[in-house]
């Protein structure tokens, strides 16, 4: 099975190294960053990802507005949602919404590449 290929959106560019970095040692191949919901609707029909890691808050859309942006754009791909806040009801609300996992940034140093190699195991994709 040939490696995943992630966007990673996030709006600072120390979260995207950080993440590159943690992606790229469980074997997923990134092909884009983006900073912003325009760049990364942009870099999505260009490159066409299988794997979408999307901060929770960008300079240009508010609250879930990108992802459920990029789920229009791109129903079957997976997005794991990044959020600063590990309130469950947050993570909920993501969830239904069109997130395949949400991870609270203080733990996705730790959780972030297991469940990420998990989706390249088992190939999961989003369901309607």
């Amino acid at each position: 099975m040939a490696n995943r290929r992630a966007l990673i959106v996030d709006d600072h560019a120390v979260v995207r190294t950080a993440l590159r970095g943690l992606l790229t040692r469980a074997g997923i191949d990134v092909v884009a960053e983006a900073g912003t919901l325009a760049g990364a609707i942009d870099e999505a029909r260009s490159t066409n990802p299988d794997l979408v890691i999307l901060d929770a808050m960008l300079p240009d859309a508010p609250g879930l507005t990108p992802l459920t942006t990029l789920v229009g754009i791109m129903p079957d791909v997976p997005i794991v949602y990044l959020g600063s806040d590990p309130d469950e009801h947050y993570a909920e609300q993501a969830l239904h919404a069109g997130a395949i996992l949400y991870i609270a940034k203080e733990h996705a140093d730790t959780e972030l590449a297991p469940l990420v190699a998990g989706l390249t195991r088992t190939g999961l994709r989003r369901t309607a």
